[in-house]
């Protein structure tokens, strides 16, 4: 054991050996007072201050979370604020690097945030049972609410003249009115911050897997009425602000490019993954890279995800072995020791897991991800070298894979060039 001394009181950690390396770990940091009662839909406020020593050995709860793809709610509590610290030495001579890993995708992808937040909270509220047109009565009710019934609720999809699926996510980060008096997280849309500029200068890795289209793929044929509606197929950037002339002939492109102009019918699966992977994943995370490498002078690497060995957990549990590609999610089975669900561990994967953690570890300390144990320079993304790794049993660094799909999404965004705001 070991401790440190923090603003907020003393920490006890444990020292860990696992294989080849010690560290100390210390979880369960709180960082924020628990967001109970009316604190809950609030930004943080500071911990508090604590006696003594705290026990900083074991993990904090996890927030309370509807797991779609067990369909079951997970153990958890509103007191979940808490973050771990790993670290080789307690002394460092500077301070040392932090990664951080957000889960999954770019600001751009339109499932990121939510734009009907309001017409859920007052439906969330209805089916609660308390309907009423005023925030302040509602923001009141859904605090006294066992958090159980907000997060294990099926709501109804909203009604909108053109429907998305992403319209059946329930809640997510929303756009704030800058004119309240609380502390903001983004006050406008992610596409017009972005195309700003208005994001952090540092380098950073970008990535998708070859099969992302498979979590919607997961629908089909079932979901076949809903996409041979017009514009279904169409993101909802451009629906917002397309013509119903215009939005029927992007819908019409789209079909062409992708169905390769044949009737979408239940035996195209393959094509409908093909086709959400880049509408709803791949194009926008290109996409994000471009205009990281035109507002900034640091690097983005960005990689493809391709490997498929039975470790890919999500893509058996979808029952999708037949589709081309590695599912959305599967790379974090490769980067992460997996302990809560059964996930086969064969000899054809390890050196892909060693190669992947490598160069995340290298990344996070150096700032440059290639490693000395791959065949393959893992080179910056820019406008006019778009390189990718692609992560297989073979690494290879490759440029402007894929650049016909991106072309296609460019022309029909109008970004054939950037355009900065």
């Amino acid at each position: 054991m070991t401790t440190v001394k923090v603003e907020q009181g003393k920490l006890k950690g444990a020292c860990i050996s696992d294989s080849e390396i010690s560290y100390v770990a210390f979880k369960g940091i709180q960082y924020a007072r628990p967001p109970l009662g009316t604190l809950r839909f609030k930004a943080p406020e500071p911990p508090q201050n604590w006696e003594g020593i705290r026990d900083a050995t074991v993990h904090g709860p996890v927030c309370p979370q509807y797991n779609e793809r067990l369909q079951r709610l997970e153990p958890g509590s509103e007191d979940c604020l808490y973050l771990n610290v790993f670290t080789k030495t307690l002394t460092p001579p500077q301070p040392l690097p932090v990664m951080a890993i957000c889960q999954s995708g770019v600001c751009l992808n339109e499932w990121s945030y939510n734009i009907y937040a309001r017409e859920r909270a007052f439906q969330l509220g209805k089916l609660l049972g308390l309907e009423t047109e005023d925030p302040e009565e509602l923001s009141t009710f859904l605090k006294k609410a066992p958090v159980s019934d907000l997060v294990n609720i099926k709501l109804p999809p909203i009604e909108t003249k053109h429907r998305d699926l992403t319209d059946s996510i329930l809640f997510g980060p929303v756009v704030e009115n800058e004119e309240t008096d609380v502390e903001h997280f983004i006050t406008k849309p992610p596409p017009e911050l972005v195309k700003s500029g208005c994001f952090a200068k540092v380098p950073i890795i970008l990535g998708f897997t070859s099969g992302e289209g498979m979590e919607l793929g997961k629908h089909f044929p079932a979901n076949l009425k809903f996409l041979l509606n017009t514009g279904a197929v169409v993101p909802r950037e451009l629906k917002l602000k397309l013509t119903e002339q215009q939005l029927q002939n992007a819908d019409i492109e789209i079909r062409k490019y992708y169905f390769k102009e044949k009737p979408l019918t239940a035996d195209m699966l393959q094509e409908v993954v093909n086709l959400e992977t880049d509408r709803l994943f791949v194009y926008n995370i290109i996409r994000f890279a471009r205009y990281h490498s035109y507002f900034t002078s640091f690097p983005v690497y960005v990689y493809k995800f391709a490997a498929e060995t039975e470790r890919n957990y999500v893509k058996s549990f979808y029952e999708m072995n037949s589709i081309s590609g590695s599912c959305h999610a599967d790379d974090l089975y490769y980067l992460f020791r997996v302990t809560c669900l059964n996930v086969p561990l064969p000899s054809n994967c390890r050196q892909i897991i060693n190669n992947y953690v490598q160069m995340w570890y290298n990344f996070a300390a150096t700032g440059n991800p290639t490693s000395s144990n791959i065949n393959a320079v893992w080179k910056p993304f820019t406008e006019s070298q778009r390189n990718l790794l692609i992560i297989d049993r073979e690494i290879k660094c490759v440029s402007n894979i894929d650049n016909e799909n991106m072309k296609f999404w460019d022309n029909l965004y109008n970004e054939t060039d950037l355009k900065v705001q």
